[in-house]
């Protein structure tokens, strides 16, 4: 451990003075994500370069070194790939957050630890939008939403993160850099390698720059909250509107989202409703749209359903929306989450399987969903009386949610990846071909494995990350 300290002083004498943190107390304030689960190594250091030359250089020294590396955007991540092992480095992008709109594009160059609300503020100021919008987008940064392939509220209609990088400066474990696409909105030249980056999880390279598509902001906006006594009719109704609809926007939370919101804001809502959904249409036929799918709505009887064109009054129950997670997790408790994804057809079915699982084992769960593209969020609520039969119960809860996403057709994550939490059922998922073909990929990029070690696959075998500390 020494022979690495003293090294890494040597380095922190070659770059801008502040690059290379060694203060265990700054040090722990970078070891943990939002998620839980996972309990994080204790780094070496970290790092927080301010160019792409410094994230080479400190790469460099990691792959001389042999010691692994953890990168790190705003640490708003859900599944511990941002956690670091014991005996590595984090290379922060915190200090990486130059914004370049290029209006004659319709594209923006970003650096990775530019938030993506930033984004959509620089934007906007040229009458253009980014329109990925995870809940976190306020403190979110761009290059893990790259990492992860996120998504958001807006996904049913404008797809995720993945469709708007056009190209991307990556610093390999080597050291070496290199620019993937570009600017241009058609190419067919040869595989296209930077699509496998995205949703990588920084375990093959890390992202310096990015290069986003953007598109013409969109005013017209209309609102429909629907609530509902049955958690079934709900689902059936976003099948129904999905099946002749494609709103912006096509939100569901349950009974526990529902009561958890009203708590934090005594809004007025409806602590009886099984289900509320909150739909938004934003383009020059909103108003006929809006009209359409109330209509289809009517069929699953909603207890209450209200529509607005008022674009400031609809932002308000988007805001309700938004709410959810740190709600739930104020005042129902902080719980193992899982973010997975099922067709839309089989939303109905999912949904009313989980909930009888839980309602057997008495389990508390909350569920928020981006309905419309299928990618559920389901919060299992610790018990709060932390017995073994009550601790084993919940994770079957949440075992038994992977395991019907994955029966159902789905993915074990829609939009937060794997991270450290999920390999286990990431060999359920895919075939052992398909697995094995993915490890390849990895091992071409980093054949030393020194790039998030563990995250996505279970550590191979062999593979030490706490030597340097023991």
């Amino acid at each position: 451990m020494k022979q690495i300290i003293d090294s890494l002083r040597t380095l922190s004498a070659e770059l801008i003075s502040g690059t290379v943190i060694l203060d265990e107390t700054i040090i722990d304030s970078y070891r943990r994500d939002q998620s839980i689960g996972y309990i994080p190594g204790r780094p070496y250091a970290v790092m927080r370069p301010t160019s792409a030359a410094e994230v080479q250089r400190i790469m460099r020294w990691a792959s001389m070194q042999g010691v692994s590396v953890t990168p790190r955007g705003a640490g708003s991540g859900l599944a511990a790939a941002a956690e670091p092992a014991d005996g590595s480095i984090v290379i922060s992008s915190e200090l990486l957050t130059s914004i370049e709109i290029l209006p004659e594009l319709q594209m923006a160059a970003v650096e990775p630890g530019a938030l993506n609300g930033d984004i959509k503020k620089e934007a906007k100021k040229f009458g253009l939008w980014y329109p990925p919008d995870p809940a976190s987008y306020e403190f979110c940064s761009i290059g893990g939403n790259v990492a992860t392939n996120a998504g958001g509220l807006c996904c049913v209609k404008y797809g995720v993160t993945r469709s708007y990088v056009l190209g991307m400066e990556v610093v390999l474990a080597n050291g070496s850099l290199v620019r993937l696409g570009g600017p241009r909105l058609k190419d067919a030249a040869g595989y296209q390698l930077k699509e496998l980056f995205i949703g990588s999880e920084g375990t093959l390279g890390f992202i310096s720059k990015v290069l986003l598509r953007l598109v013409p902001h969109m005013e017209t906006t209309g609102t429909i909250v629907a609530v509902f006594r049955e958690l079934d009719a709900a689902a059936q109704a976003v099948v129904g509107v999905k099946s002749s609809y494609t709103p912006s926007m096509l939100e569901l939370m349950d009974v526990g989202a529902i009561n958890a919101v009203e708590d934090a804001t005594l809004m007025g809502l409806d602590r009886s409703a099984a289900a509320m959904l909150v739909i938004q249409t934003d383009d020059e036929h909103a108003k006929d749209l809006l009209a359409g799918i109330s209509k289809t709505l009517e069929k699953y009887s909603p207890t209450e359903m209200y529509s607005t064109m008022d674009s400031k009054e609809g932002e308000t129950f988007i805001q309700v929306r938004r709410l959810a997670f740190q709600s739930i997790e104020k005042y129902m408790g902080a719980g193992y989450e899982a973010d997975i994804a099922v067709p839309v057809p089989r939303l109905p079915a999912f949904l009313g399987a989980i909930n009888e699982i839980a309602r057997k084992l008495d389990v508390r769960t909350a569920t928020v969903a981006h309905a419309g593209d299928g990618n559920l969020h389901i919060a299992i609520i610790p018990p709060e009386e932390p017995t073994t039969i009550a601790t084993r119960n919940s994770q079957l809860v949440y075992d038994a949610v992977f395991d019907h996403a994955i029966a159902c057709g789905g993915t074990i994550t829609g939009e937060h990846g794997v991270g450290r939490l999920k390999s286990a059922w990431l060999s359920k998922m895919l075939a052992p071909e398909v697995l094995e073909l993915q490890k390849q990929v990895k091992q071409v990029f980093d054949p030393s494995n020194l790039l998030n070690p563990g995250v996505i696959f279970e550590p191979a075998e062999g593979i030490s990350q706490g030597d340097g500390l023991a």
